[in-house]
């Protein structure tokens, strides 16, 4: 007995047995510039999900003001991680950051709206510290 020959292979039957990229969540986009007048407010998630960020007893607060670099100092009985620092009009904060590839990079120099706790180690024999759980541009 003779088998029957399949057809061909064309591009579309494979795509047809495929769920519509929609079903699945994808979407397309055309490559554009930015519009200007769009405010940028992509909140980035720096340490929320993070164990020591959680069970710190420090309520999450907001502040705004703008992200700078700091000269984190090194050696014994010091904190390293101090690497950014926030400066409100309130002041400058220290802001925690144990990562050097960090996501606060890109924000450097830029006005920044961020949620945090702000967290207490004089019992530790240091000062109060922001711990970002995220930010975004400010609005």
């Amino acid at each position: 007995m003779e088998r029957p020959r399949r057809a061909p292979f064309r591009k579309g039957r494979a795509a047809a047995l495929l769920p519509a990229a929609w079903l699945l969540g994808f979407t397309v986009c055309d490559a554009r510039q930015p519009d200007p007048a769009v405010q940028d407010t992509t909140v980035v998630i720096v340490h929320a999900a993070a164990d020591w960020y959680i069970a710190a007893e420090a309520p999450e607060q907001r502040w705004t003001g703008t992200l700078r670099e700091r000269a984190a100092v090194t050696g014994p009985n010091t904190r390293s991680g101090l690497r950014y620092e926030l400066s409100t009009d309130q002041g400058v904060l220290p802001v925690y950051e144990p990562r050097e590839a960090s996501p606060l990079a890109r924000f450097l120099g830029r006005k920044v709206e961020v949620t945090a706790k702000l967290v207490d180690l004089s019992a530790e024999g240091f000062d109060r510290e922001l711990w970002v759980g995220s930010l975004r541009p400010a609005p």
